[in-house]
């Protein structure tokens, strides 16, 4: 009877799950833990192995911290920003990690959510805008619509708008949630020719 006793790594790698998933906020630290745990099955049997991340759709936001066998955990390379990612992605990074020893390797994918966050300030497309307005205009015409918005989908359809000056007398008002700036006195031109007014967009965080 001949007993052959194999060698350490002589089987593969094997995770004990088919795909991991976790949620982060986009201005996680760098370095920050993102997926814990991420180590094979029966990691301390094994010697020389490695890990690495070999299909991302992130551009190298992330890498494998392997340093300790027991606690694999793939972090983060630098602060993320949800804002500036590809739409097709809508907010989800897909990554195939691949541990491998001298005999074969075994891949998992891990997919990471991006949370978004209110760090965008509003703005107009335009920086100046020129109506006009027929003197004594009855109260409640429509001068215009102003409509602000921020890169932040959190703030989709919650922008609220203020006049912040230019009204000595309330000549005008605006509809604080749909940007409506509408005539609350009739002017009249003899009195004030022309108005300057400065309006105010906020959002839902209250970033102006």
């Amino acid at each position: 009877l001949i007993i052959r006793l194999s060698a350490r790594n002589s089987r593969c790698p094997n995770f004990p799950f088919s795909e991991y998933y976790s949620t982060v906020k986009e201005s996680i630290a760098p370095d920050a833990v993102v997926v814990p745990n991420i180590q094979v099955e029966d990691a301390k049997n094994f010697e020389k192995l490695s890990y690495k991340i070999t299909e991302d759709n992130s551009q190298g936001n992330f890498y494998v911290d392997y340093r300790n066998p027991r606690r694999v955990s793939v972090r983060a390379r630098k602060a993320l920003d949800r804002d500036t990612m590809p739409s097709i992605l809508q907010g989800m990074y897909t990554l195939t990690v691949t541990a491998r020893n001298e005999r074969c390797a075994s891949s998992v994918n891990v997919k990471i959510m991006v949370e978004d966050e209110n760090d965008n300030a509003p703005v107009f497309p335009k920086q100046e805008y020129v109506v006009e307005v027929k003197e004594n205009t009855l109260k409640g015409h429509v001068v215009t619509q102003l409509v602000a918005s921020d890169k932040d989908e959190l703030d989709q359809g919650r922008m609220r708008y203020f006049i912040a000056g230019g009204t000595p007398n309330r000549e005008f008002q605006i509809e604080e949630n749909t940007g409506d700036l509408s005539v609350e006195v009739p002017p009249d031109r003899e009195e004030n020719p022309s108005f300057m007014l400065s309006i105010l967009a906020v959002d839902s965080a209250n970033n102006t």
